[in-house]
């Protein structure tokens, strides 16, 4: 459902005339009106290329199917793609990366992932900046690893690739806005919008707001526990610089003050006889805070060399800080240090 792949049947007809029977000619007509899947071009070896000839484990996922499924966070798309996994145990922010069984559970800042993880072309290194939010995409690509040849060292178990959509240059203004409603007050807004500025520049901005009550509850207090709000926006300035070479200046930022994240310990027994949690209610006499912001900008220069060949440069800057405050001493907490 989430990885795009076409099996065409085609009739080929001689060029010399043959008689038909009436059937056969309703029969060759038919065929010439069966709706043909449009092509899958993904970019995994750093050049535009079908799906279908590309010699490599890939599923491709286009931007129009996440919009249709909803899907916010990257470990919903890769439940659909075959042997590769994105868990949020710790909340949206730091998903825990699996591709043909192999990744790692540690998150801490320090970790680079066995599996890398680029948007628009810029490699992101940092465990809380791999799970972007999902929205104005052109598609998502998923390599299975060792992709080490193209990608570099750190993509043993495999790469995942954001595509952007790019600024074009329809006369018209052109974009979209969606509202989203769910369960535990659940807000969602989404749009973009693109316009041509001038024959050599076009401009696109995006953004997207996520905002949730928690579903855990807090005893200390009684409040909601693992709220969450995300904030994100892009803006794309894409110029002409002649006929064979382009410059794209890409500007995005995200602003996470609450993952989702049920991070410190549920009530309950978890040493010597395991007892299970009810639910995933915590007791914290301290208010937990936790933000991440993460800011980018690149300049992509691409042109045409003659010959067959094409050069493509990526400059990128790209930050990610992340302040969180936590009640080490939950009730839970205290459990384990005592039967320890």
């Amino acid at each position: 459902m989430w990885g795009v792949t076409a099996s065409v049947s085609t009739l080929a007809i001689a060029n010399e005339e043959i008689e038909t029977t009436p059937a056969q000619q309703a029969q060759v007509e038919k065929a010439k009106d069966v709706k043909k899947l449009s092509d899958v071009i993904v970019t995994a070896q750093y050049r535009a290329q079908n799906i279908q000839k590309v010699p490599t484990a890939i599923t491709a996922v286009s931007g129009k199917d996440l919009a249709a499924k909803g899907s916010t966070f990257i470990g919903d798309v890769l439940t659909y793609t075959p042997n590769a996994a994105a868990e949020n145990p710790d909340g949206d922010s730091r998903p825990r990366w699996y591709i043909r069984g192999l990744g790692t559970g540690d998150v801490a800042a320090s970790t680079v992932f066995p599996v890398g993880v680029y948007a628009d072309g810029v490699y992101l290194n940092a465990p809380v900046a791999g799970a972007g939010d999902l929205f104005d995409l052109e598609r998502i690509e998923v390599l299975r690893g060792p992709q080490g040849t193209l990608y570099g060292k750190n993509t043993t178990a495999g790469a995942v690739n954001y595509i952007s959509k790019k600024p074009n240059f329809s006369d018209k203004p052109n974009g979209y806005a969606t509202i989203g409603l769910g369960d535990h007050n659940l807000r969602t807004f989404e749009g973009a919008a693109n316009g041509k500025i001038s024959e050599n520049v076009a401009v696109r901005g995006a953004f997207y707001s996520e905002d949730r009550d928690g579903y855990a509850k807090n005893i200390a207090n009684g409040e909601d526990y693992g709220n969450v709000d995300k904030k994100s926006f892009r803006f794309q300035v894409l110029g002409k610089i002649n006929d064979e070479w382009d410059a794209l200046v890409n500007l995005h930022s995200q602003t996470y003050n609450g993952l989702g994240s049920n991070g410190s310990l549920s009530v309950g027994k978890y040493w010597g006889i395991y007892e299970r949690p009810k639910g995933r209610d915590t007791n914290l006499d301290l208010d937990e805070n936790n933000k991440i912001q993460h800011d980018g900008a690149s300049l992509t220069l691409t042109g045409d060399l003659g010959g067959g060949y094409s050069f493509t440069s990526i400059t990128a800057f790209d930050k990610t800080t992340q302040k969180s405050i936590s009640d080490a001493k939950s009730s839970a907490s205290l459990l384990m240090l005592k039967n320890a």
